[in-house]
């Protein structure tokens, strides 16, 4: 056999083994949304049963499955911070705790990811002189959502793919003859993906036993997704993708319950 018909062959025999991967994959991913699809409407239409009529397009436009993210405690952003609002990075450390303090007011940096902030100075401040005042510091604010009240302003953080991150929140307002800024806020944004959250049918399944268990059978109204912080110790945490859930003006977290790492 002459040498460039078996590289034909070889190269039909290679193209068509390619050919049938491609399809089993194809097949494979079809299939399981198929199972999935077909899961999900068998969780909603049990839910129907519980709680009458609703939109089930609330639901089946989330996202089918997101990512879990585990961040870290960054010291070097914290000493940026205090370096842009106090002029130092000098700390006094203790048990996890970094308390950087000057002239200008103290700025402390905790385990689970508290902050406080103290600026010496009798002026105030509006909502966007606050945002673009942490901003500069290197706190992380793009996405979050501001709420304001009298000279009270909260800052609520938001994951970089849009969804807000429950638990960190930074409150800041005039006390005395100083500005206060406390809470929680994630200062590392270089989230690592470490797993996979629940689908939808299972978040579906979460929410029925919920009403279940509180005893609730008014028919959702909406739903978006967030993520929740959960502290793993020693400056680590995990990020996981939860619904906020609400009906009758009651809002409800859902989870699975269940570690999303393996």
């Amino acid at each position: 056999m002459e040498w460039s018909r078996a590289k034909t062959i070889l190269l039909v025999v290679l193209i068509c083994t390619n050919l049938f991967l491609a399809g089993n994959l194809l097949w494979q991913v079809s299939h399981g949304w198929a199972q999935q699809r077909r899961a999900m409407d068998q969780a909603l239409a049990l839910l129907q049963e519980d709680v009458g009529e609703f939109d089930e397009d609330i639901f089946r436009d989330l996202g089918t499955q997101r990512p879990v993210y585990a961040a870290s405690r960054d010291t070097a952003l914290e000493k940026k911070a205090a370096q842009a609002l106090l002029g130092t990075e000098e700390s006094d450390t203790d048990g996890g705790v970094s308390r950087f303090s000057s002239e200008k007011g103290t700025l402390t940096f905790y385990t689970g990811g508290e902050v406080r902030l103290e600026l010496f100075t009798e002026s105030s401040l509006t909502g966007e002189e606050w945002q673009e005042l942490l901003e500069k510091a290197g706190f992380p604010m793009d996405n979050c959502r501001r709420e304001e009240e009298g000279e009270q302003v909260a800052f609520f953080q938001g994951m970089p793919s849009g969804e807000e991150l429950m638990e960190c929140t930074l409150t800041c307002r005039t006390k005395g003859n100083g500005l206060v800024a406390e809470g929680r806020w994630l200062m590392d944004t270089q989230l690592r993906q470490v797993g996979e959250g629940a689908k939808s049918y299972q978040m579906v399944v979460s929410l029925r036993r919920l009403w279940r268990e509180e005893g609730f059978s008014q028919p959702p109204e909406s739903a978006r997704e967030s993520y929740r912080l959960r502290d793993q110790g020693n400056g680590n945490y995990l990020l996981f993708p939860v619904w906020q859930v609400e009906a009758d003006g009651k809002s409800f977290t859902v989870d699975t319950g269940e570690n999303p790492v393996e």
